[in-house]
């Protein structure tokens, strides 16, 4: 197999097809305008393919930096120092950060961001599909309405891989509505927050 093919197949493996985004961005489409928390860096692709069709504020917190940073997965508080206090946000990509968190980090983080979520936030990220199996830590980033990007390498491991289960637990607001297997042992999530009867 030539050099050539085998470079187009591994990008062509890195666009991975999303059910749950399509439904994350048609849910939000009659608003006039977008509050959007992204745990990663912020790419520029994310950002054209949410606001393409209103204004959006993008929040950015770098919480994977700062996790990785200390081996035993704790993170300092973030979201305070970021964010308004009246802000509610309409979507949240955690991505793959929740899996480098220890329990402690997962719980402080959780407190943090309830106060920013809105009856109508809608939270996408990933899950292990099971804790027993090694899951690389993965970068990902929006390719299409409807298509992820894996953007790195899979060189750091994701040390503490959260079940469904821990993240309904840290998050007692959120019910997951969604959950389909991902490539890479992940489930993809799409969570809401609970509707009181």
């Amino acid at each position: 197999m030539g050099v050539a093919v085998m470079s187009a197949q591994r990008e062509r493996s890195n666009y991975i097809g999303s059910t749950l985004l399509p439904t994350v961005l048609s849910h939000t489409g009659s608003r006039r305008q977008l509050y959007v928390l992204d745990l990663g860096v912020g790419v520029g692709q994310t950002i054209e393919i949410v606001s393409a069709e209103r204004p959006c504020q993008f929040f950015f917190a770098d919480i994977g930096r700062h996790v990785r940073s200390s081996y035993d997965g704790s993170a300092p508080g973030l979201l305070p120092f970021i964010v308004p206090n009246d802000i509610k946000f309409d979507i949240c990509f955690f991505w793959d950060y929740l899996n480098l968190m220890n329990d402690q980090a997962l719980r402080q983080f959780a407190t943090e961001i309830d106060g920013y979520l809105g009856e109508q936030t809608l939270v996408h990220g990933f899950l292990a599909a099971d804790q027993r199996l090694p899951m690389p830590y993965r970068q990902y980033k929006l390719y299409a309405n409807d298509t992820i990007e894996h953007v790195n390498g899979d060189g750091f491991i994701a040390r503490f891989p959260k079940s469904r289960r821990d993240f309904e637990l840290a998050f007692p607001r959120l019910q997951c509505e969604s959950v389909v297997l991902f490539p890479g042992n992940r489930q993809e999530i799409l969570a809401a927050v609970k509707v009181e009867r």
